[in-house]
């Protein structure tokens, strides 16, 4: 077999280094990686059985506790224990205790007496901030472990059913319980991580009322 032939005076090729998939890795990647982030987004979006509407299911997390506060509340509609509805934006004009829970959790136990009291019986720090509402937003239980719950602590309050958690997850509830307080005009302006005591609402319901 004959030599390549060169040109006068070149030199021939270096040998050529061995091929690293170094670069192409790191090209591809981030490609990767957005690719998949955008599938995972079109899995959230679901058809409402009501009025054959669209409706974006919003991912696990939509919002952190810590990002809410001074921002509008998302608003929701839930079906009520009682077979009722509550829609959050039809509570303008009042402060609402926004109480998420579940039966399982042994500090949403605890703190429940001290929002039945809110409800039934405001205290003198919940009546300086006026009209007051307490909604106990239940994560994704069936209604008769809920009901069975409350008859056994003697409890009224309302209680929404938040089935598959949707609620829960707009507003970033990642633990249980938590508390927000919504102001008249729908704007978080409080939330509360952990359990409830009658001091600690007390404490936050005359700060609010100060504001």
């Amino acid at each position: 077999m004959t030599e390549p032939e060169l040109a006068s005076g070149a030199q021939p090729p270096s040998p050529r280094p061995p091929y690293r998939p170094t670069l192409a890795i790191f090209l591809i990647m981030p490609i990767a990686a957005a690719l998949v982030a955008l599938l995972l987004a079109e899995t959230f979006v679901e058809r409402e059985g009501i009025g054959g509407r669209l409706a974006e299911t919003p991912p696990v997390v939509a919002l952190s506790p810590s990002t809410l506060i001074g921002s509008p509340a998302p608003d929701f509609e839930l079906p009520t224990l009682d077979a009722q509805t509550f829609r959050l934006s039809e509570q303008r004009g009042k402060w609402v205790v926004l109480n998420f829970w579940a039966t399982w959790c042994a500090p949403c136990r605890h703190e429940m007496p001290v929002l039945q009291a809110l409800h039934a019986s405001p205290s003198e720090a919940a009546r300086a901030l006026g009209s007051v509402v307490v909604i106990a937003v239940n994560r994704d239980e069936s209604a008769a472990a809920v009901q069975a719950f409350l008859d056994d602590l003697s409890l009224s309050l309302p209680v929404a059913l938040d089935k598959g958690g949707r609620v829960s997850n707009r507003y970033g509830i990642l633990s249980l319980p938590i508390t927000y307080f919504v102001d008249p005009e729908g704007i978080v302006r409080g939330r509360h991580i952990g359990e409830l005591t009658t001091e600690l609402l007390d404490q936050t319901l005359r700060k609010l009322a100060g504001s």
